[in-house]
């Protein structure tokens, strides 16, 4: 005769040991990460017996609807008094600077100087070859039957329209005879009413070499007078006044001061 086995007995002892493993994992589950998920559980459904406080939620506020912020007007620095400065460069030691020479006569006044002197140049008018060059000049008569070689004299005045002198030219023939002699004196007189008609007195010096009929080359901030004898005839002389202006920055100066190369202005129309 068999006996079977008690089965009762081996599912009480299956279904303890089944609670007891997932009691573990429960525990395990709820207590790992320093008991984070145990509170969260005691916060979720208020718990407050296992010793942990429980955080209500906030209650939501009505909001409450409010008008357009007012912003405050910006707030500024007080102002500060500046000094103005009196001059247009406050240091001019440090602008460069130089001496612009220029002419300091018209050519009316010029040609009216070379006629009291006794050389009827004419009036100041506008050049029979360039429309563009206002001039005067003054040529002794020469006979074309003399036998001898006769003294004679021209000088020129050229210039602008508006009346600005560019050079004084003088071309002289003096033979040393009594006629020449006696042009030589017309000559030196001429010599010094242009000098002392264009008013540069650091050149007034040359007239006396001039005068003496010896080759002069003379500059000064610009200013040249240029006096000497023809290679071919050292009876043959020839006289420049001008102004020479080699550097760059004496160049920029006079075109600076040139009206003639400004640009011209618009027209002002009068309003209604």
């Amino acid at each position: 005769m068999t006996v079977s086995p008690p089965r009762r007995k081996s599912r009480i002892v299956f279904w303890l040991a089944a609670i007891f493993i997932l009691t573990g994992i429960v525990a395990t589950a709820l207590l790992a990460n320093d008991r984070r998920n145990l509170r969260f559980l005691a916060d979720r459904y208020h718990i407050g017996w296992l010793g942990y406080e429980t955080v209500t939620p906030p209650k939501k506020l009505q909001q409450v609807k409010q008008g357009p912020k007012r912003v405050a007007p910006p707030v500024f620095p007080p102002a500060v008094a500046k000094p103005v400065a009196t001059r247009l460069f406050t240091n001019l030691n440090s602008a460069p600077s130089f001496f612009l020479r220029r002419w300091k006569i018209s050519g009316e006044t010029a040609c009216d100087a070379i006629s009291r002197a006794g050389f009827a140049v004419g009036p100041w008018h506008q050049g029979a070859i360039d429309n563009s060059t206002f001039e005067c000049s003054y040529q002794t008569p020469v006979s074309e039957t003399a036998a001898d070689e006769q003294p004679s004299l021209f000088v020129i005045v050229r210039g602008t329209p508006k009346g600005e002198v560019s050079s004084i030219r003088v071309k002289a023939i003096l033979p040393e005879t009594a006629a020449g002699r006696e042009l030589q004196a017309k000559f030196q007189g001429l010599v010094h009413a242009i000098v002392q008609a264009v008013g540069w007195s650091d050149l007034s010096d040359a007239t006396d070499r001039i005068g003496k009929l010896e080759n002069v080359t003379q500059s000064s901030f610009g200013a040249r007078i240029v006096f000497s004898h023809e290679f071919a005839d050292p009876r043959r002389f020839n006289l420049i006044l001008d102004i020479d202006r080699p550097t760059g920055d004496r160049i920029l100066a006079a075109n600076f001061f040139d009206t003639s190369k400004w640009l011209p202005l618009p027209e002002i129309t009068s309003r209604r």
